[in-house]
């Protein structure tokens, strides 16, 4: 495969983007568990992302007034929000440019068939119909592979992730948020 190099490092930055969009839910998790509940509530109801926060804050022996937290909090978030837009326009320049490369091999490739075929072909069928066909064809085959399948694995990932991400907090409500599925499948078929 003559584009394995850029095939890997998209893979990577897209699993590197899923990770990166987790964060955000996390963070609001910690912030509302420690820093915005009222101190009367049980602990818990914590989630686990929040016990492990407060165990290492403990751990450190740091003190942090619930200004301090959410402050902390925010500049995570938004750290990752950063973060995220720079792995996706990286990502989105990588499969461009992936995109760019495999257009330029298909069309050489295809015009290359095309002057190996005999005359008599040309004939038969009409030449702006088959340069019109390889120009449309191939960039609908470009926008597939550099559009539609990375963001159908993005999304996949993506989901994966909350899936568990759901599960870890708190596997009780992630089985009855996922009780629709089921008749979701059903109405879908």
């Amino acid at each position: 495969m003559p584009y394995r190099g850029m095939v890997l490092a998209a893979v990577l930055l897209i699993l590197v983007s899923s990770v990166l969009q987790l964060v955000g839910p996390l963070a609001t998790a910690v912030a509302l568990d420690l820093f915005i509940r009222p101190f009367d509530e049980q602990p818990q109801t914590m989630s686990p992302m929040s016990r492990w926060v407060e165990s290492e804050i403990a751990r450190q022996g740091w003190e942090v007034s619930a200004a301090q937290g959410l402050g902390v909090v925010a500049l995570v978030y938004l750290g990752a929000l950063f973060l995220t837009f720079f792995v996706l326009y990286w990502q989105g320049y990588l499969m461009q440019m992936m995109g760019q490369h495999i257009r330029f091999d298909m069309r050489r490739d295809i015009y290359r068939h095309l002057h190996g075929l005999p005359l008599a072909y040309f004939d038969r069928n009409p030449v702006g119909r088959l340069v019109t066909r390889v120009t449309n064809d191939v960039d609908a085959l470009n926008e597939l592979f550099t559009a539609g399948i990375v963001a159908i694995v993005g999304d996949v990932l993506l989901l994966v992730g909350i899936m568990g991400v759901l599960f870890w907090m708190d596997w009780r409500l992630a089985l009855v948020s996922f009780a629709i599925i089921p008749l979701l499948a059903m109405l879908t078929i």
